[in-house]
């Protein structure tokens, strides 16, 4: 058996080893890190509160100032709070409301005023007057909204271009275009505004931001200005126009909550137009509240005619909203030869009518296509109107 002094030494030899008489640095550091930790979370202890870091006092902020009361506002269609009471997660992306004081958007650029960006668009035409025009807008649970005024006026004539024909063009064939889905895209945007004839209507997407700001371009511009609400179409939810879709699946409290969000969105616009839509504007349920929304506010409704079970003009008839209806789409391919055929195709339906709506969007080649086109048309015995001139009813 092994004597206690080997036993000893051989336990030595398994034991990492370590200095004598010296205090290891990395020990103190650790043993100080642990201190602090602890001394941390005795002090939330102490203070009642651990899960809340920030100021605890409130401060109250100044109330905003009263604005008009809309007349036409349904009750219970906003929360407390003033958020819509539909989407609110989707409608924290999507753009703030807007104030309804004309002075708040007038500007587009400080520095730079419309005639030095657009010459030769300034020196066509007069400019027409900043939205919003008093006593056509009052304040709604989500931003302005458009209303008629005491005196009877309404947006569908307030904001219209006036058709300017002299006693040579008032007899002659009329053709009138929409150039739509403009807002989202800066530059296309621009570039429609830039190039396009004033007499071109210009369509708007609700879901652009700064919209105020073209609007109030468009129309310094010459260029009358539609709101295109999102309708649903036969494929949706695969294919999905917006958070604020007016759907068939909703009654129409929800789609008027709805529609007052999307016609919020900026002023100055003299009708609405659907952007899809083939299902909702298929549906006479679906369609009456929204179309009696439109009249008690004084807007017209331009129908795209590329539905054919559409019951919007037949419906805006019978509830006397004006409307007009367009005949065909003129970029249905986007190649300068297909848009050349469907603007030759307008000339003759306008000269066999008298008049005839088209429907283009705001993609390089149509504007292009179509402002070549506009240069000569009254040498081809035609005059270029803007849509709200085609208008039918009140």
């Amino acid at each position: 058996m092994p004597s206690s002094s080997a036993a000893t030494s051989a336990k030595r030899r398994l034991l990492p080893s370590m200095p004598v008489g010296r205090v290891n640095p990395l020990a103190i550091a650790a043993f100080l890190v642990a201190l602090s930790y602890a001394a941390v979370l005795v002090w939330l202890w102490a203070s009642g509160n651990p899960a809340y870091v920030g100021p605890l006092q409130i401060i109250a902020l100044a109330p905003e100032p009263d604005q008009p009361v809309d007349p036409l506002l349904r009750p219970g269609t906003a929360d407390e709070t003033g958020t819509p009471a539909l989407l609110d997660e989707a409608a924290s992306s999507l753009p703030l409301p807007l104030s309804i004081e004309p002075e708040a958007h007038q500007q587009v650029e400080p520095a730079e005023s419309i005639a030095e960006a657009y010459p030769q668009v300034a020196e066509l035409v007069d400019s027409l007057p900043v939205a919003p025009l008093p006593g056509l807008v009052a304040g709604g649970p989500n931003g302005p909204l458009p209303i008629i005024s005491s005196s009877g006026r309404r947006a569908s004539k307030a904001y219209a271009r006036p058709a300017g024909l002299s006693a040579t063009t008032a007899t002659l064939p009329r053709v009138a275009l929409v150039v739509g889905g403009l807002g989202i895209s800066e530059t296309a945007t621009r570039n429609a505004i830039t190039n396009l004839p004033p007499e071109i209507t210009l369509s708007f997407a609700p879901y652009g931001r700064n919209l105020q700001q073209w609007i109030d371009r468009a129309r310094e511009a010459g260029h009358e200005v539609l709101l295109e609400l999102p309708m649903e179409p036969y494929d949706y939810p695969a294919n999905d126009p917006g958070p604020y879709t007016l759907l068939t699946s909703l009654n129409s409290g929800d789609n008027l909550d709805r529609l007052s969000w999307l016609m919020s969105r900026f002023t100055g616009y003299f009708g609405v137009t659907a952007y899809q839509g083939a299902k909702f504007t298929s549906s006479k349920t679906a369609m009456e509240p929204v179309f009696e929304a439109l009249e008690s506010r004084g807007i017209m409704y331009v129908d795209s005619g590329v539905s054919p079970r559409s019951v919007g003009p037949e419906l805006a008839s019978t509830l006397g909203l004006v409307w007009t209806k367009g005949q065909l789409i003129v970029d249905p391919t986007l190649t300068p030869r297909s848009i050349d055929g469907a603007l030759a195709n307008m000339e003759e339906q306008a000269r066999q009518n008298g008049s005839v709506v088209g429907f283009g969007s705001g993609f390089p080649v149509t504007v292009e296509r179509i402002q070549k086109w506009a240069e000569g048309l009254g040498d081809r015995g035609l005059v270029l109107v803007p849509v709200s001139a085609t208008a039918l009813g009140n």
